[in-house]
């Protein structure tokens, strides 16, 4: 999505064909919306969608991902009650 931060849009909708024939596409409107969410500078928005995009990343087998990105919003944000809920959903 550097693409989009870039201005290059006609290689972000090419990367996004790409990873919609090749990943679980469910996931990247999440990516999009948090992607804007940056974009925008809109704090609350970007959390919330990377809140979710952790749990998709758990519930579809990537687990691996969602811990190296779940470990650095726990720093961020100390004590958060989703994180934590999706540290539990993470070691079940």
């Amino acid at each position: 999505m550097q693409a989009l931060v870039e201005q290059d849009y006609g290689k972000a909708a090419v990367y996004l064909q790409e990873q919609l024939k090749n990943k679980l596409p469910e996931i990247f409107p999440v990516i999009l919306a948090q992607t804007l969410a940056a974009l925008l500078q809109d704090d609350e928005a970007y959390i919330r969608y990377s809140k979710l995009l952790l749990e998709m990343q758990i519930r579809n087998g990537l687990q691996e991902q969602a811990k190296v990105q779940l470990e650095e919003w726990e720093q961020l944000l100390p004590g958060d009650p989703d994180l934590a809920g999706l540290r539990r959903l993470l070691t079940k």
